[in-house]
């Protein structure tokens, strides 16, 4: 499942002074995650976007991967940024679609936001609009479901860092944070590669001059591999090509 913070801090920019909400950044990184899940091996993506409370039912319940970019795709649209930020509450309700509705033994969540939560059920309990009392949401409440955490922004002032860095070491995920459009594909790449278990062999960042048809060429190694996936990604949207 990928939950999505659709607070109002979101309808931000990417990165300094980029033209890209951090919005359209996390719809264009939520589609190249989908696009990426591999067809026939049973696999499912569902969507959860979260602000003052979480979507329920869910913006899109699990769909089968061959259908599945479509479908992310038009759940999207429909989602705009406003409102609060209940981190918790759209880690519990992508948890317990999952549950219910998933039959696959391993389950998985991919969650980002750009914010601290605050709005119950929370997670740690001391900011914001939360109750101040500590978490409402029990360690173990996610079982066995693996989370990996992004942080969209600075993880030292604008995110809770230490709280989004234990939970996905708890669940068996990675935490990572960062600005930028094309960062946060790469932390997306990162947290395909640890769900599914992808080896991530090479992830550079290049600036391809004006007037220059490509790029200097990056070597790739391969023993015993029967399959590589290449993955280029544009700071502004998709690759244009003549």
């Amino acid at each position: 499942m990928i939950v999505l913070d659709r607070s109002g801090s979101m309808t931000g920019a990417s990165s300094s002074g980029s033209p890209i909400a951090k919005m359209d950044a996390a719809k264009s990184a939520a589609e190249m995650f989908t696009e990426l899940v591999e067809n026939g091996q049973g696999h499912n993506v569902g969507l959860v976007s979260f602000s003052t409370t979480a979507t329920s039912p869910p913006d899109l319940a699990l769909t089968p991967a061959n259908a599945a970019l479509a479908a992310v795709q038009a759940a999207l649209a429909g989602v705009n940024a406003s409102g609060a930020t209940a981190i918790g509450d759209g880690l519990l309700e992508a948890h317990n679609h999952l549950t219910t509705q998933g039959n696959n033994e391993r389950q998985a969540i991919l969650l980002l936001t750009d914010g601290k939560e605050n709005r119950p059920p929370c997670l740690d309990g001391t900011g914001n609009g939360c109750n101040g009392a500590g978490a409402d949401i029990a360690t173990g409440a996610f079982d066995q479901t693996q989370i990996c955490a992004v942080g969209f922004g600075d993880a030292s002032t604008s995110l809770d860092e230490i709280v989004l860095r234990d939970l996905a070491e708890l669940q068996g995920g990675i935490f990572i944070a960062g600005a930028g459009e094309l960062q946060l594909k790469k932390f997306f790449l990162d947290c395909f590669s640890d769900i599914f278990d992808e080896f991530l062999a090479v992830d550079p960042i290049e600036v391809l001059p004006a007037g220059k048809a490509e790029s200097s060429p990056v070597i790739i190694s391969s023993a015993l591999d029967t399959k590589i996936t290449f993955v280029l990604a544009w700071e502004q949207g998709k690759p244009r090509w003549n």
